[in-house]
């Protein structure tokens, strides 16, 4: 993945783990987290809480990811 496949919310892997961290953080479509690991390919808990605690690092550091993810999460949370 390259500079050219940055979108709305960066590079794929930033997306996806903003995909993550939401889908976790409000238990969307009311599965449980080892339902929701399962469909995002195979991941363990633990390794959607690795994906967390990693998405959690670069929001300190990158302001541009930290204000799409406050939007993503804002949507999510007005609904």
């Amino acid at each position: 993945m390259g500079e050219k496949d940055k979108g709305l919310l960066g590079s794929f892997r930033e997306a996806r783990m903003v995909y993550i961290d939401l889908c976790c953080r409000y238990r969307l479509y009311h599965k449980s987290l080892r339902e929701i690991g399962q469909e995002l390919g195979g991941l363990t808990v633990g390794g959607m809480s690795q994906v967390r605690k990693r998405l959690k690092e670069k929001l300190q550091k990158d302001d541009t990811l930290r204000f799409m993810y406050n939007r993503c999460n804002k949507a999510l949370s007005d609904e």
